[in-house]
């Protein structure tokens, strides 16, 4: 079963009409009567990170900016943060929760609470809540749409990948540990469709296809990436394009609208076209299937 198998699973479950539930499952956080925006995110240690890859500091931030970047997907703000610390040593706790607070301060957001218990496996889970006056969704893309992103891709997969090999600094690792969530877009853009990308641009944009019937065409020598990647990447053996589109962990955003955005606020990358799933054209013209991305199970 894969990750979006069980999700939709989880959907026939809990899923019900309620009048105080203005959006439920199915997108980058909830939407609750009167615009209140929640979501929660998870960061467990030996499956998003490596104890030794990080400080408590950089646990507690990494964890808190993956929940708030949902609701920067959502187009709203950030508001409070319950942070809820699994942790062997006491002391530690406060390592992690001062990375979480600052993270948290960042954003605009203040840390209101959260639970601490003791626990062999270091984890952090995230409760974000933010309000949206109109909230973005996943399910609103429409053929003819331009696709854009919203910052280059690649540099926290490769960052992840230097990390295995030993290599610890470096601006690809800092962008793996210190990502930011972009709340910089509300007022100005006004998307169809949004989602996050913390699992790879190919899955994730895959995700807002279904989400709205629709299906996309990328253009491979218009994903944006960071100087120096291609070259770091080739240096240890590794596919820059691979990492763009594949990679997750970045924390821009995608999104679809119509075609007239200045291209100083967020790259064009692609086009929603009639149809399903994602494929990309590559640099000499041809089409293939769009693959790659992070599933959980």
């Amino acid at each position: 079963m894969t990750e979006d198998d069980l999700l939709a699973s989880i959907r026939e479950i809990v899923s019900v009409d309620d009048p105080r539930v203005a959006l439920g499952v199915g997108d980058d956080a909830a939407v609750l009567d009167g615009g209140v925006v929640v979501s929660v995110d998870a960061q467990v240690e030996g499956s998003h990170f490596r104890r030794g890859w990080l400080s408590l500091e950089d646990v507690g931030w990494r964890g808190t900016v993956a929940a708030l970047s949902d609701l920067a997907a959502m187009g709203a703000t950030a508001e409070a943060v319950i942070s809820s610390v699994v942790i062997a040593e006491a002391s530690d706790a406060l390592g992690v929760m001062r990375g979480a607070a600052q993270a948290a301060h960042a954003h605009g957001a203040v840390v209101v609470g959260g639970n601490v218990a003791r626990g062999d496996t270091l984890s952090l889970h995230t409760t974000v809540i933010g309000r949206a006056r109109t909230p973005w969704t996943r399910s609103g893309a429409r053929v003819g749409d331009a696709v854009y992103v919203t910052g280059p891709l690649g540099s926290a997969a490769l960052g992840w990948r230097l990390l295995e090999r030993g290599d610890d600094g470096g601006p690809f690792v800092e962008r793996w540990r210190r990502p930011r969530a972009r709340f910089d877009l509300r007022g100005a853009i006004a998307p169809t469709a949004c989602i996050d990308l913390s699992d790879g641009l190919a899955l994730d944009l895959g995700r807002l296809c279904r989400a709205g019937a629709v299906g996309a065409v990328l253009e491979e020598a218009a994903i944006p990436t960071e100087p120096g990647l291609a070259a770091a990447a080739a240096a240890i053996g590794e596919d820059a394009a691979a990492l763009s589109l594949g990679g997750g962990e970045d924390y821009e955003l995608a999104f679809t609208m119509p075609a007239s955005l200045d291209p100083a606020i967020a790259v064009r990358v692609g086009e929603v076209v009639e149809g399903a799933g994602v494929r990309i054209r590559a640099r000499d013209g041809t089409l293939r299937d769009a693959v790659g991305g992070h599933q959980h199970f």
